[in-house]
């Protein structure tokens, strides 16, 4: 296996998919390419799947994507400390969470996508879906889903 592409949203479960993923590309020699999609539009954030705080403007959008950023960067260094061969990315969101993660999985020819999962509500699943199970349905590579510890 030579590409991992891995796909975080920054919840409490990042540092299990991190984990889980850095362990494969050890073992393999694999490159991991972690990629957080945002929505490029501070309109978007407060519509389903998103769940981040209400953002009022476009400057405070700004402040919210260079902190996601930052955590992007963050885990990429410790991975690369680690001994992990990782670079990170920001993609912005077009045509949904999962075609933005399947593209990216593509343009860099990943082997294997590797995501992580939370446990909502009914309410939520019902109204939400999940973008893990929707990856896995659509994906042409295999996927790996990192559930909660």
């Amino acid at each position: 296996m030579k590409r991992i592409v891995v796909a975080v949203d920054f919840d409490e479960e990042i540092g299990d998919v991190l984990e889980v993923a850095s362990g494969l590309a050890k073992d393999t020699g694999a490159e991991l390419s972690v990629v957080h999609v945002y929505p490029p539009n501070p309109d978007h954030i407060l519509m389903p799947p998103y769940v981040y705080p209400p953002v009022a403007d476009e400057d405070d959008h700004e402040v919210t994507l260079q902190a996601q950023q930052a955590l992007v960067r963050e885990h990429v260094q410790s991975l690369i400390h680690k001994g992990v061969k990782a670079s990170g990315y920001m993609k912005p969101e077009e045509k949904g969470i999962t075609k933005s993660i399947l593209a990216f999985a593509e343009e860099k020819e990943a082997e294997l996508i590797v995501i992580g999962t939370y446990r909502p509500g009914r309410f939520q699943r019902l109204i939400l879906g999940s973008i893990a199970e929707e990856v896995i349905r659509r994906s042409r590579i295999p996927v790996l889903v990192v559930p909660p510890i």
